[in-house]
Order: C-alpha cells, then structure tokens, then sequence
C-alpha cells in the first residue's frame, strides 16, 4: 500500500512542478529533490497522503518538529520551509505554512565566519 501512495505523493508534486518552471533549472532541481525528500518522509512517518494537495498544518508541524529532532540546520529546514511554501502557493493553501518561520519555531540561521590566514593557499587556489 505504501508504494502506491509514496508513487501518488511523489506523482502530484511533479505534475506540479512540471506546469510551474519558476527559477533557474539549478533551483527547480533543488526543490523536486527537497520536495521528494519531504513526500517520503511522510509516507515513512506513516501519513496516508495521496496528492501533496492533502497537507495540512499537521504535517508541517510533524515536519519541522522532526527535523529540529534530527538536528538538521535551520538553514537547511528554512529551505525546505521556503518549498513548502512554494508549492502551498501553486495549489492556492498560503495559510497553509506560517509566513513566519519563528511561529514553529525554526531558530535563525548561524553564520561562521572564517579565518582567510587559515587557510591561505587553498582559498587563492594553490595546490601544493
């Protein structure tokens, strides 16, 4: 049974994105593997979800609660966030995902800084 739905979920997200082409081909391939990546997820967290239209607030609170769970970086699940997003749009749920990250929590992104004098031969492309 999971097959059949995991192939439904999978199925609806690139018929999606297969009418919607918006970005560079490199952001279109991002989001398919990011929004995969999600589908099967939930079909191994065992939601029953036929059509990505299915999703509910539920499922992006069992989302990123398991991603912070997982210790993924906000980075990463802010980007996931931003396809969830992109695909509530194109099927018309906006109120789907919160437009604010910090309503479910997601804490902001960490830069590091780097030390250049680290690491100088490498970053002016000397191969020693």
């Amino acid at each position: 049974i999971n097959m059949g739905i995991r192939h439904n979920l999978k199925h609806s997200i690139l018929n999606i994105m297969k009418h919607n082409r918006d970005g560079s081909k490199s952001t279109q391939g991002s989001r398919r593997r990011r929004l995969i990546l999600i589908a099967n997820q939930l079909v191994n967290d065992g939601y029953q979800l036929q059509h990505i239209r299915m999703l509910k607030p539920k499922h992006i609170r069992h989302l990123t609660s398991s991603w912070m769970k997982q210790g993924l970086s906000a980075g990463t699940i802010k980007n996931r966030m931003t396809d969830l997003r992109w695909i509530a749009e194109k099927l018309n749920l906006r109120d789907l995902v919160p437009s604010k990250n910090d309503s479910l929590d997601i804490p902001h992104r960490t830069y590091i800084r780097s030390n250049r004098s680290l690491y100088p031969n490498v970053l002016l492309g000397h191969f020693q």
